[in-house]
């Protein structure tokens, strides 16, 4: 039981029906208020944070894709149309590097790829220009079976469990062993 009495001329009552209905809805609002405002607080901090971390990724991006630029204006290409794209490929492997999660592993596998990619490319230029379309086609083989193992399991990696990325990974490192072993064959 609540023992009151008039306070300021207004009646018990009067007050318990000032506090469960105006005074209640402003303490509520009040502390609604602070509330709203500390989520608004935290989202901005995490958005700043982001932002900040989108900004260098771009950075580091146009410094990537400008030093490739670069490179491709004085690559000795030998003639090979291939060489830019391959070029292309090493700034994606540099942006595959800034992303969070477990790419990594998959930096390290692939890091060898595009210089063996070219190597590949620039062999079967020099092959098709001394007219060894036997060397030329092997080396295609080789190129066309490098790019196919590539381009099945690159975009599975994202949504792959841990298994199948292991898997992954092995297969593209006996990948390259392979291109390796072709690269330095000739």
């Amino acid at each position: 039981m609540i023992a009151c009495g008039d306070f300021m001329s207004i009646s018990c009552g009067t007050w318990v029906s000032l506090w469960s209905g105006a005074i209640g809805a402003f303490v509520a609002a009040v502390i609604g208020g602070l509330v709203a405002l500390g989520v608004v607080w935290v989202t901005v901090r995490q958005g700043a944070r982001q932002a900040e971390q989108a900004r260098l990724i771009t950075a580091i991006a146009d410094m990537s894709a400008a030093a490739e630029s670069a490179l491709h204006d004085y690559y000795p290409d030998e003639g090979n149309p291939q060489v830019p794209h391959l070029i292309a490929l090493r700034a994606s492997l540099i942006r595959i590097g800034m992303c969070r999660g477990d790419t990594q592993e998959l930096m390290r596998v692939l890091h060898n790829w595009p210089h063996l990619l070219i190597q590949l490319y620039m062999r079967r230029g020099r092959q098709l220009r001394a007219k060894d379309t036997e060397g030329a086609d092997a080396t295609f083989d080789q190129q066309n079976f490098a790019t196919s193992v590539l381009t099945h399991l690159l975009p599975q990696w994202p949504l792959a469990s841990k298994k199948y990325k292991g898997t992954i990974i092995e297969v593209l490192g006996n990948t390259e062993a392979e291109l390796q072993m072709h690269v330095k064959g000739n």
